[in-house]
C-alpha cells in the first residue's frame, strides 16, 4: 500500500521518453505525467483511497503496469 507518494524507477535511466497514467477502477485517468529521471516520485495526495492502475508509456506503447493501493 501507498500512503503519500510512489517512487518509479525508470530503467532507461531517463534516456528515454517515459510516462505514467493512473487509472481507478472505473477506468478514468486519475494521475498522470512524465517519468524524465531515474527515479520519480509520485504524489498521490490528489486521490482517494482505494485500488488503481499504473501504465508505464514508453514512447507511444505501454510498457508495463501494476496495480497499487491508496490508503
Amino acid at each position: 500500500p501507498a500512503i503519500n507518494d510512489l517512487i518509479i524507477k525508470n530503467a532507461e535511466g531517463g534516456k528515454a521518453a517515459c510516462a505514467y497514467q493512473a487509472f481507478d477502477m472505473a477506468g478514468r485517468v486519475v494521475l498522470s505525467g512524465g517519468i524524465p529521471a531515474n527515479i520519480t516520485h509520485i504524489n498521490l495526495n490528489g486521490i482517494v483511497p482505494g485500488v488503481y492502475l499504473l501504465k508505464i508509456y514508453k514512447g507511444d506503447s505501454e510498457d508495463g503496469h501494476v496495480v497499487f493501493v491508496k490508503n
